[in-house]
């Protein structure tokens, strides 16, 4: 059974690696009913993507280090221009404002959360399910909300330590 599970997961990292402008590191599991659209995604080592996991606009997403996203989750890359003065259109014209949005190291996303096209998220973040991220938000914050707020802080000694010590979360259950 587990070799039929190991097949199965490589021969859908196969697909995926078709994908273009699609990098993936090592013990990466991505859900099925993902999109990845034309934003060019660079996922990093030990992370996870929920089911219905999907990025669109024509920007880049990068996803550092041991992030797992629950279901449901949508982030944009790109959004319609709207603000120019040279505005050719209304509400808006042809042209796209294309950005980066960047997830840092051991990020946890809750369910059903949206991200806004350019927004970075710090390293250790936790964000909860529903929220509507809209802001850059920094390291260790715990956020939640339409639109996300700021609730606390993790203890930052508590998970630089365990980062040192490499007790990231996708690494130890793969070893099990």
């Amino acid at each position: 059974m587990k070799i039929l599970k190991k097949l199965r997961t490589y021969l859908f990292r196969i697909k995926l690696l078709r994908v273009r402008n699609l990098k993936i590191g090592k013990n990466v599991t991505i859900s099925k009913k993902n999109s990845f659209g034309e934003v060019k995604v660079e996922i990093e080592n030990d992370v996870y993507l929920g089911p219905n996991f999907s990025v669109g606009g024509k920007g880049k997403l990068i996803i550092k280090n041991g992030t797992i996203i629950g279901p449901n989750c949508f982030i944009m890359t790109s959004n319609h221009n709207y603000k120019s003065d040279l505005l050719k259109s209304i509400p808006y014209d042809s042209n796209e404002d294309i950005y980066t949005n960047i997830i840092g190291e051991n990020v946890w996303i809750g369910a059903n959360v949206s991200i806004v096209p350019g927004v970075n998220i710090g390293e250790g973040c936790i964000i909860g399910m529903g929220s509507v991220v809209s802001k850059n938000l920094d390291e260790c914050s715990i956020a939640a909300g339409n639109p996300i707020k700021t609730i606390k802080k993790r203890n930052t000694k508590v998970y630089k330590d365990l980062k040192n010590k490499d007790k990231i979360y996708m690494k130890l259950k793969n070893k099990s």
